[in-house]
């Protein structure tokens, strides 16, 4: 349980919520940096679909940490995020203030500032919560900058290519970084490393992305070592 709870003060500090809704797939091409992270990056797109299944993924749902449901149709924007301690729901479409919803329990809130509130807050939540479970597919995110940092030599004596990511005045906390693990057999991240501070030279935490399934045609991680991401289901566009 308190290791649950380390991981849920994250929240108010990760850079998970660097990215702002993007409902289109941005081109490969978009993103600064060097070639060869770039090249990498979009390797890792490949091996966990393609940009291609990315795009024809209708709906996604999961359970954030045993602490919050969500259902984000990322067709439209439209999400729901139900936390489970308190029974309060709120069901809102990105980008669009006027659509917020919330009833807490069997309560409805009507007041029009406390629903500007909750669809700020519900914004900021669907943001964190979604880069714990989608982040490798936004590394070609406009307002990311990637950056080839070298390999490293896994446990396994595998060998793993190293991108950081910095980001362009996008989101919440544009000042934070990452390093993410690719091990070169999988091409799929093994480990995020969070900085708070782009000048750090240290982490603040690091979790490993491991349990790698399918859904629908596309594959996500829900194992971050002392903490899951459960529930996780998938629905694709008709072709």
């Amino acid at each position: 349980m308190r290791s649950l709870l380390l991981l849920a003060l994250l929240y108010c500090l990760c850079g998970c919520r660097q990215d702002q809704p993007q409902l289109t797939a941005p081109a490969y091409d978009t993103p600064g940096g060097d070639t060869t992270a770039i090249r990498i990056a979009q390797e890792v797109m490949e091996a966990m679909g393609s940009q291609s299944a990315w795009d024809q993924v209708e709906t996604i749902s999961w359970t954030f940490f045993g602490r919050r449901k969500h259902h984000w149709n990322k067709q439209t924007g439209d999400i729901t995020i139900q936390t489970i301690a308190d029974s309060s729901r709120i069901a809102m479409t990105l980008g669009d203030s006027t659509s917020v919803q919330v009833s807490i329990g069997d309560s409805v809130v009507t007041d029009p500032a406390a629903l500007q509130d909750y669809y700020r807050r519900g914004t900021s939540i669907w943001i964190n919560d979604s880069y714990w479970l989608v982040m490798p597919y936004k590394l070609l995110d406009p307002g990311v900058t990637l950056t080839y940092e070298g390999d490293t030599l896994l446990a396994d004596d595998g060998v793993a290519d190293l991108l950081r990511l910095t980001f362009d005045d996008v989101g919440d906390t544009p000042q934070n970084a990452y390093m993410v693990t690719v091990p070169r057999d999988t091409k799929l991240i093994s480990q995020w490393d969070f900085y708070r501070s782009a000048q750090d030279t240290t982490a603040n935490f690091s979790t490993p992305w491991k349990d790698y399934k399918k859904y629908g045609d596309i594959l996500l991680s829900g194992d971050r070592g002392r903490a899951r991401l459960d529930d996780i289901a998938v629905t694709m566009l008709d072709r």
